[in-house]
């Protein structure tokens, strides 16, 4: 292994050349040197080749691997295996890297020498309003418990959209699990702790995560975590958490406002006053964070559709996996496309 090389990117890629071409540009502008980028492409097409000549790429120790419909692990697992860094540090294709990311991550590794680490996503002022909206609904203290924004540091699980891990634990951990269907890097950090390593949780090592670009987007993605809930907590005890069931609750108690209406009238308007408290609270911290009343407004109808993506992911899959006995629920093992993590 090369004494020159702290660090490895690891950035498993789909098509989507934009935002590649911007987090290539932010890894160009790193105030720290001792790194490499293995971007692992996955695309049908040599589409992407034409990254090589990019001037950002010219500033970085830089290398393209193209392997026609790879699947996320393994693609992630091949720039490992390629990889010469002595920390892993896996990204995903939509985020930017402050300038000052390598520094503040070297920071919290020379107080505290983690086997492995990760950092929070937070909203680019650049973002649009349904990013921004999109960006606090997964982060807040009042919708996720600032389980991605601040994160849970007792039982901190990093995310494969800003995942750090030492090679050697990696490769002795035979990296990501390419026979899992969902949750590839959460399944991952469930093995890390399992094996005694240690996770540090690093607040200023966040990235600018652009997330999905719609609604209907959005959805697709949180019914695929919701469902991916499933299977970890099948696979995994430590995943048997009643905080995962609090989106379910959310939908319950808001589809239980017509029984209340017919059952008791108090009650009801004590729902009323209740959720009308809870989205005015989001609105008002939402406009505040972003300093945008549209964004605060946006969160709103946001919000719903996490909660009741999730919601529905977790019961369809539920009813897969427990009911009609499928190991796999909803989910076909496939090693073509991209996969978003849990």
């Amino acid at each position: 292994m090369s004494r020159n090389i702290r660090f490895s990117f690891i950035i498993p890629i789909y098509n989507r050349k934009d935002e590649v071409i911007e987090l290539l540009e932010s890894l160009a502008l790193l105030s720290a040197h001792s790194f490499e980028v293995l971007l692992i492409d996955g695309s049908p097409t040599p589409v992407l080749e034409e990254l090589n000549s990019l001037e950002a790429v010219k500033k970085l120790l830089y290398k393209r691997i193209h392997v026609p419909k790879l699947g996320i692990s393994a693609s992630r697992n091949l720039g490992a295996k390629n990889a010469k860094g002595e920390y892993l540090i896996f990204l995903d294709s939509d985020v930017i890297l402050p300038s000052d990311y390598l520094e503040n991550v070297e920071m919290a590794l020379s107080v505290l020498d983690s086997d492995a680490f990760g950092g929070p996503d937070a909203a680019h002022p650049s973002f649009t309003v349904t990013q921004k909206a999109i960006n606090y609904t997964m982060t807040s203290i009042l919708t996720t418990g600032g389980l991605r924004g601040k994160g849970n540091v007792s039982a901190y699980r990093p995310r494969g959209f800003n995942f750090g891990v030492r090679k050697l634990l990696f490769d002795k951990l035979g990296g990501f699990n390419e026979g899992v269907s969902v949750g590839e890097d959460i399944d991952l950090s469930v093995r890390i702790a399992k094996v005694g390593a240690s996770v540090q949780f690093i607040e200023k090592a966040f990235v600018y995560h652009k997330r999905r670009i719609s609604l209907i987007r959005f959805y697709k993605q949180i019914f695929r975590f919701g469902a991916g809930r499933i299977l970890l907590a099948e696979k995994f005890s430590e995943e048997r958490k009643i905080t995962f069931l609090l989106p379910l609750a959310f939908v319950l108690g808001v589809l239980s406002g017509s029984f209340l209406w017919i059952l008791s009238k108090p009650l009801f308007t004590l729902w009323g006053i209740s959720l009308s408290t809870y989205l005015l609270a989001n609105l008002i911290l939402a406009t505040y964070q972003n300093k945008s009343i549209m964004v605060g407004l946006l969160v709103l109808p946001t919000l719903f559709v996490q909660f009741g993506a999730y919601a529905f992911g977790f019961v369809q899959n539920f009813i897969s996996v427990y009911i009609k006995g499928r190991p796999d629920g909803i989910f076909t093992i496939r090693g073509i496309g991209p996969q978003s993590p849990v």
